[in-house]
């Protein structure tokens, strides 16, 4: 887990990168040695509005926030080309999708992971990557029963759902034909029969925080 903002201003050491790409982390959980979760620490707006000024290129920015209202400052990045959210609250199990729709309609992505999102419209998601979106996950997220029609699924190689209907569900994979990772959730029902040439039931990692692994 890189140190909180305020800490690393100033230190140009401290801003994690891999390859050549900054990565932004602003919250997330803390883990014990034996790596179960010990504490879960959220990002403010505040501190998203400040981590944009301060590191305005970041190309990956992982959020774990407790209020819409933290999600509505994402817009203040230029532009990711990654981007991860986490949403856990005391008083709320999901978050309403809308609250990041309009960071959506503003990125360019090739990478998307939603965790713990209510009424998604994939046609939105859709719309962030157009014909770049490589990789999408939607962790205890439910998706509205919808009929995909979109382009932007056709280069998906990684793709993870956990509640989605059955015809949302056919009607997505038709548009992403071939994964080389897939993962849908365990409450699915009555799903079609679908071949691939090559799936992997274990995708954890595709959403795996920053600092999780040991």
């Amino acid at each position: 887990m890189l140190p909180s903002l305020d800490g690393a201003q100033g230190y140009e050491d401290l801003r994690a990168t891999i390859g050549k790409q900054l990565v932004l982390v602003l919250g997330g959980h803390v883990y014990g040695q034996d790596s179960r979760v010990q504490s879960f620490t959220p990002a403010s707006a505040d501190h998203v509005k400040s981590a944009a000024e301060w590191c305005p290129d970041a190309a990956l920015v992982y959020l774990a926030a407790d209020s819409p209202d933290t999600l509505h400052a994402l817009t203040d990045f230029s532009g990711p080309s990654k981007l991860a959210v986490t949403f856990e609250s005391d008083t709320t199990e999901f978050c309403p999708f809308s609250s990041v729709v309009p960071a959506l309609k503003k990125f360019d992505l090739c990478a998307l992971s939603f965790k713990n999102f209510k009424d998604v419209e994939l046609q939105k998601v859709a719309k962030t990557g157009e014909k770049a979106l490589r990789l999408l996950s939607l962790d205890h997220c439910h998706v509205l029963d919808e009929e995909v029609k979109s382009s932007a699924f056709r280069n998906l190689v990684a793709l993870r759902v956990t509640w989605a209907t059955p015809l949302t569900l056919q009607s997505l994979l038709c548009e992403c034909p071939e994964p080389e990772y897939l993962k849908l959730g365990s409450m699915q029902r009555g799903l079609p029969d679908v071949s691939f040439p090559r799936v992997f039931e274990d995708v954890a990692h595709l959403t795996e925080e920053p600092g999780a692994a040991s």
